[in-house]
């Protein structure tokens, strides 16, 4: 599959992962190390990926995405919604009426993919982790 047909969000957290993993690699490893890994990753995958990851270390991209799934659960008896919705609106940026249709998904049990900005991760899942919010 190449980096075009990948979903947006995927891609981005594809990248993400790749740039923390070489970064990781040459940390601990050395340079050396960190370099035959960016090789390995342009023989496997392409240089289109490797272009990818190259220009997102050059330029940087705080609007890369990832995303968790949230449990489904009876979520408005465990926390006032408009908190929630506040704690989605800042990861995510979605609209008021996208991030109330999740949390009426989460509510009626399903299971929901919550797809927010790399950048906001942290915060996101202290938040429902302290709201005693189950994710994956």
């Amino acid at each position: 599959m190449t980096l075009n047909r990948l979903l947006e969000e995927d891609k981005a957290e594809l990248l993400d992962n790749g740039i923390r993993f070489v970064k990781s690699i040459t940390k601990c490893y050395g340079q050396e190390k960190g370099f035959e890994l960016w090789e390995t990753i342009a023989k496997t995958f392409g240089d289109e990926l490797k272009h990818e990851i190259f220009k997102t270390i050059i330029i940087g991209n705080t609007e890369q995405k990832t995303s968790i799934i949230i449990k489904g659960t009876k979520i408005r008896e465990k926390m006032n919604v408009v908190k929630l919705i506040k704690i989605f609106r800042n990861a995510n940026e979605a609209t008021l009426t996208e991030n109330k249709f999740l949390i009426d998904n989460i509510d009626e049990g399903n299971d929901t993919k919550l797809v927010f900005l790399t950048k906001h991760k942290r915060k996101l899942l202290d938040d429902l982790y302290n709201n005693n919010i189950k994710f994956y």
